[in-house]
């Protein structure tokens, strides 16, 4: 169990565009016990110290690449279309879906915290996500933030950016995937009822702005893995 840490030391660095693109090994990952309802990880996935961006992934894939792209997205088939959480109220709402699943959440097979590190580890659900940007105090340092809980427990949070396609971007920004796309009220034009269906987006949240948000899912965001 991790007492409270100091997060002002330096950066640890960061991994070469080879190193994001290489296999994330297992490593000793901590559950740290900040006093909420899930332990959280001490450090991202793919990374060896709390400094440490780790590895970047598409939302529902469990491996890092080298570019992150709609075109070489895991659940977009040749032509575009999605053929894995995917929705399809009808051809007005969403007509670039293959086949529909209507699942929104990932499964275990599809979670990289999951396949990776295994032993009930996962992403985090957008609640828990939001319990930890409400319940913690933070502390702002040069390489990111320092997230102390109600029992005194902290864990430290790099600013990781997001890639799209080979680049980098918002380096400052903490933006990090849940485990669910993100979602919003819609008309099913051919009953006239109110529906709910779930676009091109995955869900995200920004510790240092305590706001969440959405992200193309074919972008490349890290994580931070959680444990009950």
């Amino acid at each position: 169990m991790l007492a409270i840490v100091s997060c002002g030391g330096n950066s640890g660095g960061t991994k070469t565009e080879a190193d994001s693109a290489s296999k994330s090994a297992k490593v000793s990952v901590e559950a740290v016990d900040l006093g909420l309802s899930v332990k959280w990880a001490s450090c991202n996935l793919g990374a060896t110290s709390e400094w440490e961006i780790g590895d970047y992934f598409a939302w529902g894939e469990v491996q890092p690449k080298a570019s992150y792209l709609a075109d070489n997205y895991k659940h977009r088939d040749a032509n575009g279309n999605w053929i894995k959480y995917a929705f399809k109220a009808d051809a007005l709402v969403d007509a670039d879906v293959a086949q529909a699943d209507n699942r929104d959440t990932l499964l275990p097979e599809d979670d990289a915290a999951t396949a990776i590190l295994g032993d009930g580890w996962r992403m985090p659900t957008p609640e828990e996500a939001q319990e930890l940007m409400d319940k913690c105090e933070i502390k702002y340092w040069e390489q990111g933030i320092q997230l102390t809980g109600p029992n005194g427990n902290s864990i430290c949070i790099p600013y990781g950016g997001s890639k799209q396609g080979e680049k980098l971007r918002g380096e400052k920004t903490t933006s990090y995937w849940t485990n669910q796309l993100y979602s919003q009220k819609g008309t099913n034009f051919l009953g006239g009822e109110e529906m709910v269906y779930v676009e091109q987006y995955g869900r995200r949240f920004d510790v240092k702005a305590r706001t969440a948000g959405m992200e193309y899912r074919y972008n490349g965001l890290p994580i931070r893995p959680v444990k009950k």
